[in-house]
């Protein structure tokens, strides 16, 4: 055996269960469009959970690959000491400055009495583009090229989500446009002038 390892692990166990507070682990935002200034701050909130015990918030930092697209209100703790059962909040600001999965980390250091609890927050959030100008970015659009098709009809039928072109063509031939078959509840790809003559045979057999 080796003395004093099973205390440790034991102590950090505890640690990790029986914070004197809670608070909200993750901020993630949904898609933001890049350029087209920051997304609605979201809240993290810290609450004391302590038996007894004020709880003080010693520091905020961000740290992390993207943290100069994050932002946090305010920016230092200035709040002072809270009771059992009350809460200090944080808005969190995301203004993506490119393209893709943006992160960071908010690491808050926070005390009772003469302990102090060093914890992290992960913050996410996806800089976005709106190819079709809708104000929708494309990640969360459901017709990234707004031409009546949805995403998901167009590349079922091999089409491309963002080509407005390939609505007004006629994939099947069949003299009816895609987004018109579309709109008809047709099968984009299938001449139904074909299907008739072959049902009808079936049936009539």
């Amino acid at each position: 055996s080796f003395p004093g390892i099973a205390e440790d692990i034991e102590a950090f166990l505890k640690g990790l269960t029986e914070l004197p507070f809670s608070f909200t682990r993750e901020i993630r935002f949904a898609s933001q469009i890049v350029g087209n200034g920051a997304a609605a701050p979201l809240t993290l909130t810290v609450t004391n959970t302590s038996s007894a015990d004020t709880l003080t918030i010693n520091s905020i930092s961000l740290v992390g690959e993207h943290t100069a697209e994050f932002s946090i209100t305010p920016a230092a703790p200035n709040d002072g000491p809270f009771p059992v059962g009350d809460t200090r909040t944080l808005e969190i600001g995301f203004e993506p400055a490119d393209f893709g999965m943006r992160t960071a980390l908010l690491e808050l250091d926070i005390t009772q009495g003469t302990e102090v609890y060093s914890v992290g927050v992960a913050l996410t959030g996806l800089g976005d583009t709106d190819f079709d100008g809708d104000g929708l970015g494309d990640a969360v659009d459901p017709d990234g090229d707004n031409d009546e098709i949805p995403n998901t009809v167009e590349i079922a039928h091999g089409l491309d989500p963002f080509d407005p072109a390939d609505a007004v063509e006629d994939k099947d031939f069949d003299g009816v446009s895609n987004v018109e078959e579309f709109l008809l509840n047709r099968n984009i790809s299938v001449d139904e002038r074909t299907l008739v003559p072959i049902i009808n045979s079936i049936l009539m057999d």
